[in-house]
């Protein structure tokens, strides 16, 4: 277990130093600002959206990787995996909005590919808050779905009811001003 999340960790650092030294260099003068990259899993009791469900939801994947440069410009892509019930369904697409704020970052993202129809023609949005070294958890939000003007509504970070302790993975959220 230990090994595993040093190797995350390892990996987003380097992530982080690609952000900082390498990419700027090829952004025409527009340098990074922020940076957001996560790998996480967990499984939730469907209890807690309503108690009258069975079950688990379980986000078997949510990885993403951004960057903000200084004129605003955002770039990006995610992929998600979602098992319910018996259910499974993936989902994945681009980054359209972010915003950092200390630890936390709220994601807006199109969705390019799924394999569920009731989200097709859709945006997804979602939070997160890295807290590694801190002692704390990180922690996600499942992915939300809706409208365009929705999702640039929640990149703006609202406070979200449903954020939860991530069982696997790692992520990290770093303002570079």
């Amino acid at each position: 277990m230990f090994k595993k999340r040093f190797m995350l960790l390892a990996s987003s650092l380097l992530l982080l130093v690609l952000a900082l030294v390498i990419l700027p260099v090829h952004a025409s003068g527009k340098r990074v600002v922020e940076v957001v990259n996560g790998q996480t899993r967990m499984t939730v009791p469907l209890s807690v959206f309503d108690p009258d469900l069975e079950g688990d939801a379980e986000m078997r994947r949510l990885n993403y990787h951004m960057i903000k440069r200084t004129d605003g410009t955002v770039r990006g892509e995610y992929d998600y995996e979602l098992a319910v019930q018996g259910d499974l369904s993936t989902v994945s697409g681009h980054i359209i909005c972010f915003k950092v704020e200390g630890n936390r970052a709220w994601i807006g993202a199109t969705v390019d590919e799924t394999t569920d129809p009731s989200v097709e023609g859709l945006f997804s949005w979602w939070q997160v808050a890295g807290n590694s070294g801190s002692g704390n958890a990180d922690r996600t939000t499942f992915l939300g779905f809706g409208s365009l003007e929705e999702t640039f509504d929640y990149c703006e970070g609202p406070d979200p009811n449903f954020i939860f302790d991530i069982d696997q993975g790692n992520v990290l959220v770093a303002d570079l001003e």
